[in-house]
């Protein structure tokens, strides 16, 4: 067991067993990376702290769910009673007499094997033993039971885009301020009538005490405890085009945000918290007597992912249903942009496509209902989506109602392109912000890494060095919030990008 406790104390970052509990709850924030490829019911009866499960014999076609090959993790290897490996392709997922599962992995003859012949750094193997779980024990590293399915479900081994997981925080706050200016207008005023109506009781109080009375009423209106009390809701909407695998759309679509809006200016600021979606209009005692008496606006995303690669949209229908997402949630777009006009052009979705019973986001594509209907009407207007009744706040704010028939009859809160550059596209991207919105940018952009490197090699997909800053500046109506360049892990250089179109 004294294996078990010096690797694991080496994963979460302890020294010592006695330091564990302090040690485990430093690193909820940042937590390490642990790859559990056990069956799923054994890892919901025990598990390593902030492990993500992804099943042995389903690891070769979720491979895109792994952390990137720079960043190291930790595997817990399920034991030779549950998986033996075959080189027989045929013979995958066959269950033996003995009980074992049976898995094909390409070429290899061991799970250690496969990942790191494929570049992954699995620094770390933990063989499913009673040791193992003994050692875990010791230092505290067992998650509590029972599980919370829905808070598992949505863990990612995988990191977003770093550029929008650093700036997706202020990005929440800035828009929850502008969407809750005109409510919050309105309950100032409120506020304002509740203190005339208080200063008004309490000199009545003061006659009532005067005469020996001590009837003394404090109620404010029931308009003011509303407004007080009541929590909203912004539905904000993001477009990533060139989505590829979906990962960033699932992760922001996951995404579920406090932002506390000040009642006496038109600035919020965020709570610094993101919260489990079944903790929503859960407890506040973190926040400041100030900030309770503030509203909390509940911010969720919409998210659009277009992509014209079939495979890639698939692997993001997988991963929305892996998280248990819904279609309210996730739209899928099968289309490419025409190099000529910009336009969307939708493809037809094969017969044989799994996208066709996808039940977990909404599939736009040629010759689905959707297009049929915008061919014969015109594109027309979606009713807002619903939030889950266990969300519902009686205050929800307002939305733009955007069209679910052609991304590009849309309009958003954000837009996001990784890695993608169609330059026929840039110059409709500020139609389709609304005001206040804001355009994440990250590609390759021209230097002497990209050159040494070779790839990309053709002019139409590199950037030029303050190319995005002279189509997003100030003279056509941003703020640039970020215009760096940064460097990829081959060395290759990317335009991390931020602005804001303006309200006017």
């Amino acid at each position: 067991m004294a294996d078990y406790l010096q690797q694991l104390q080496s994963l979460y970052g302890l020294t010592t067993a006695a330091a564990a509990p302090a040690a485990a709850a430093s690193t909820s924030t940042k937590p390490p990376k642990v790859l559990d490829t056990r069956p799923k019911e054994q890892y919901l009866h025990q598990r390593l702290s902030q492990s993500v499960n992804i099943q042995l014999h389903g690891l070769t076609s979720s491979c895109y769910l792994l952390p990137d090959k720079s960043q190291p993790f930790a595997v817990v290897v399920p034991s030779s009673s549950t998986y033996t490996v075959t080189q027989e392709p045929s013979q995958h997922g066959k269950v033996l007499d003995s009980g074992a599962t049976v898995v094909f992995l390409k070429g290899t003859t061991s799970l250690q094997e496969f990942l790191i012949s494929r570049g992954w750094a699995a620094a770390s193997f933990l063989q499913d033993c009673p040791q193992l779980w003994q050692a875990a024990g010791q230092l505290q590293l067992l998650e509590q039971q029972p599980a919370d399915l829905l808070q598992l479900s949505r863990r990612c081994l995988f990191a977003p885009l770093q550029l929008l997981e650093e700036e997706v925080g202020k990005i929440e706050t800035a828009l929850t301020a502008l969407r809750v200016r005109p409510q919050q207008q309105h309950t100032q005023q409120q506020h304002t009538q509740d203190r005339q109506q208080q200063q008004q009781q309490q000199v009545e109080a003061d006659i009532s005490l005067q005469n020996g009375s001590c009837c003394v009423s404090n109620s404010l209106s029931d308009s003011g405890k509303q407004a007080g009390a009541a929590a909203a809701q912004v539905r904000l909407r993001a477009l990533d085009v060139g989505c590829g695998s979906g990962r960033d759309v699932a992760w922001l679509a996951s995404r579920q945000h406090l932002v506390q809006v000040s009642s006496s200016s038109s600035s919020s600021s965020s709570s610094s918290r993101d919260v489990d979606i079944q903790a929503a209009g859960g407890s506040q005692s973190n926040l400041t007597q100030q900030q309770q008496q503030q509203p909390a606006v509940d911010v969720r995303w919409h998210v659009t992912g277009v992509d014209e690669w079939l495979g890639a949209l698939e692997r993001a229908a997988d991963l929305a249903a892996a998280m248990q997402l819904s279609e309210q949630q996730v739209q899928l777009v099968l289309g490419s942009i025409c190099p000529q006009s910009g336009r969307m052009q939708l493809q037809r979705l094969p017969a044989k496509s799994r996208l066709h019973a996808a039940q977990h986001v909404s599939v736009l594509h040629a010759g689905s209902p959707a297009a049929a209907a915008a061919e014969a009407n015109g594109p027309q207007p979606a009713a807002p989506a619903q939030p889950s009744p266990a969300a519902a706040t009686p205050a929800a704010v307002p939305h733009a109602a955007a069209s679910s028939i052609s991304f590009t009859a849309q309009r958003y809160d954000l837009i996001l392109c990784v890695r993608f550059l169609e330059r026929s596209l840039l110059p409709q991207l500020r139609a389709m912000l609304l005001p206040g919105g804001f355009i994440v940018y990250c590609t390759f952009v021209d230097g002497p890494g990209l050159r040494a490197f070779g790839r990309p090699s053709g002019p139409e997909h590199v950037l030029q060095p303050g190319e995005l800053a002279a189509l997003f500046g100030p003279g056509q109506g941003f703020k640039v919030l970020r215009d760096e360049v940064a460097l990829s892990a081959d060395g290759r250089e990317l335009s991390w990008f931020v602005a804001q179109l303006s309200t006017d």
